[in-house]
């Protein structure tokens, strides 16, 4: 199957909340495409498939900066829609019972708690002190640098980072 890779050439609007319609140099529009991240974790101005609502790929921007700056900064904006990933700045507790933790954040979207497996496989934690964490419902947290964080919140990350 060959992929249609886009590097430049079109142009992008908004059709709703969560899609956009597509206009190619000779004026050809495609409408209602999903852009997704193939990589949404590593790498997030890369790689970025626009798929239609049968989930078919219609093609695959291998990078935001070869767009113009309008279409650049409506794929950023409708991405971040997508990909909500509250960053806490605040642990209150984290309550260990058995193999299920329950974990009491502070967010930048509010205060909530949730529950991890295991902190082998639900925590990463990045060499610049980024860690993301994911919780039993596959919902993810990022701390965006732990050395951020105040003396409380990093004594109830001891057991877990």
């Amino acid at each position: 199957m060959a992929r249609n890779y886009i590097d430049g050439g079109v142009r992008f609007e908004r059709h709703d909340f969560v899609t956009v319609d597509m206009i190619a140099e000779d004026g050809k529009r495609t409408e209602e495409l999903e852009p997704r991240r193939l990589f949404p974790v590593n790498d997030e101005d890369n790689y970025i498939s626009l798929l239609d609502a049968d989930g078919k790929e219609h093609g695959i921007i291998r990078s935001l900066s070869s767009l113009d700056k309008k279409s650049r900064d409506l794929l950023r904006e409708v991405l971040e829609e997508y990909y909500v990933v509250p960053k806490i700045t605040e642990v209150i507790e984290v309550y260990e019972k058995g193999s299920i933790n329950r974990w009491t954040v502070i967010t930048d979207r509010g205060q909530c708690s949730f529950h991890i497996k295991t902190r082998y496989t639900d925590i990463k934690i990045y060499p610049n002190g980024r860690v993301l964490v994911r919780d039993t419902n596959d919902n993810r947290y990022e701390i965006p640098d732990v050395s951020k964080l105040n003396k409380a919140s990093m004594h109830q990350l001891n057991s877990q980072i």
